[in-house]
């Protein structure tokens, strides 16, 4: 995250490997047409936020520390912007802008750069990410929105953004959430790890009960895995035709479900010593986890 100062190292930019392009080198991909940017300084009045800004919440506390130091010290590092036709609209650096309007300073330093509308949400979204700014809804909401305005897939925008498809598919499913689980998760009080085990559930009512015990309980994502796994385990589900009820085969059943933290099915063949068994996943996570473990058996 920015510091207090407004300022990022060049040494922790360059660690940011995981994203695997910058800032700079993203411009450069999506406005090869740019006439260039430019340093200038601009009245604060003349700046406007990103009505697409991917950000929606901003920390009171952080941001009063910021405000104290841009008053002692001034914006030490620009922010990007584009020119519009009433002045300049925010690209990356809307927390400085807002500091720097708190603290009366008359003009903030910027960078100019020619990008559309499109490349200006893509490019603030990545500047997000990489100082890891958003919450969970917030970023799962801008990807949400990136699919759908560029017509992109998931693995084309986990390209784009660094990260890999699992992880943008997984992050945009918590938007299947309840809007008060969607709160809790934007309020810190969940981890993505909690929402994507809610997810296993089918029912909305049992993700919210299950979502306060979490925060009454501080349950660790782990402890609410083994949860939803008990609610799938113990809800009403017809006998499929043709299946045993063997003790043995129940048996068999819970010792795979424990290990694999995953819903089983063994389905006895009618005729013959064959049959079927069933892997049930909530997510392409679990998928990935056993498709993991079978290869390394097979191996």
């Amino acid at each position: 995250m920015e510091g207090a100062s407004g300022m990022q190292s060049p040494d922790r930019t360059m660690r940011h490997q995981g994203l695997g392009r910058g800032l700079g080198l993203l411009i450069r991909d999506k406005a090869p047409e740019a006439t260039g940017r430019r340093l200038i300084s601009v009245p604060v009045e003349q700046l406007r936020p990103n009505p697409n800004q991917p950000r929606k919440r901003f920390d009171a506390t952080a941001l009063e520390s910021l405000v104290a130091t841009v008053r002692d010290r001034g914006v030490l590092q620009p922010i990007l912007v584009r020119a519009t036709p009433t002045g300049y609209e925010i690209i990356a650096g809307e927390r400085r802008w807002r500091a720097a309007r708190a603290a009366g300073l008359a003009e903030i330093p910027v960078v100019v750069t020619d990008v559309d509308e499109g490349a200006s949400f893509e490019i603030s979204l990545i500047e997000n990410l990489q100082r890891a700014d958003l919450d969970p809804i917030e970023e799962a909401e801008a990807l949400h929105k990136l699919v759908e305005s560029s017509g992109l897939s998931h693995e084309d925008v986990a390209s784009r953004i660094g990260r890999d498809r699992v992880t943008v598919t997984n992050s945009i499913r918590l938007l299947k959430l309840p809007p008060e689980v969607r709160a809790l998760l934007a309020g810190g009080e969940l981890s993505t790890g909690h929402g994507r085990a809610l997810l296993g559930l089918d029912s909305e009512q049992q993700q919210l009960k299950l979502a306060h015990e979490v925060v009454a309980e501080a349950l660790s994502v782990r402890e609410l895995e083994r949860r939803v796994q008990g609610h799938r385990r113990t809800r009403p589900k017809a006998v499929a035709k043709g299946r045993s009820s063997s003790p043995d085969i129940r048996a068999a059943e819970r010792e795979l479900e424990q290990s694999l933290t995953l819903r089983v099915r063994i389905t006895p063949a009618r005729r013959g010593s064959g049959g079927k068994v069933e892997i049930v996943y909530a997510s392409l996570e679990d998928f990935d986890r056993i498709r993991e473990k079978l290869v390394g058996i097979a191996e």
